[in-house]
């Protein structure tokens, strides 16, 4: 039962993300790992025992941990479809795994992160991290880096505000394919920092200086 859970929601979540990134069909199988527990899918990455993560997407693979394991405090199924529905990874996995396709896997930590949380929003109204007491670099928020710093909800907090202005003030602006052509360009394997200022006229670092100025 908890099974079909996961399947509903991801065969109803990965219909919307195809739509969203047009992508008529994934050519590569997708794998998708469901954990009893929180130290099982930690241990399947090596992380310490205490990680406490919902999910994960590596190298193709979502894995998640079991809807039972997440919300423990769920009376029935039903009630446990709904919790899953509205604070359930999937989404955010799912997204992972389309921008890396899209991609092919040239963008900096910061803006999967970002556009992650993003659909969320838009799916499901879902805002989970929360303003940082400072701004992060570009260099901070990429790679090893980002998960390095202590402040893990403003660190993923700056990465939504980030996606959100590049969403509403950037992509929307060059029409419907703003985002599409700017994966598309990253694919070729450009930097970001060339997409950015070839597709919008804008140094990358002047613009995340700018929005640092209307946030903090």
């Amino acid at each position: 039962a908890v099974g079909e859970i996961v399947l509903r929601q991801a065969e109803e979540f990965y219909e919307a993300l195809l739509e969203e990134y047009r992508v008529s069909n994934l050519p590569i199988p997708i794998t998708i790992v469901v954990y009893p527990s929180s130290e099982e899918l930690s241990s399947s990455f090596g992380w310490p025992a205490q990680e406490r993560a919902l999910g994960a997407y590596y190298a193709g693979s979502i894995r998640l941990l079991s809807p039972r394991a997440a919300y423990q405090g769920a009376r029935n199924l039903e009630e446990l479809e709904v919790l899953y529905r509205a604070y359930g990874p999937f989404i955010h996995e799912f997204t992972h795994l389309i921008i890396d396709y899209k991609a092919h896997g040239n963008y900096p930590r910061w803006f999967t992160e970002g556009l992650a949380q993003y659909e969320e929003y838009r799916l499901t109204n879902l805002i989970w991290s929360e303003k940082g007491e400072r701004w992060y670099s570009l260099g901070e928020l990429d790679g090893r880096h980002f998960d390095e710093i202590e402040d893990q909800s403003g660190v993923y907090w700056q990465s939504l505000q980030m996606v959100k202005d590049l969403m509403e003030n950037y992509f929307e602006a060059d029409g419907d394919n703003g985002l599409e052509l700017f994966l598309t360009e990253l694919a070729s394997g450009k930097t970001f920092e060339q997409v950015f200022a070839e597709q919008f006229g804008l140094d990358l670092e002047v613009w995340t200086q700018r929005l640092k100025g209307q946030l903090f």
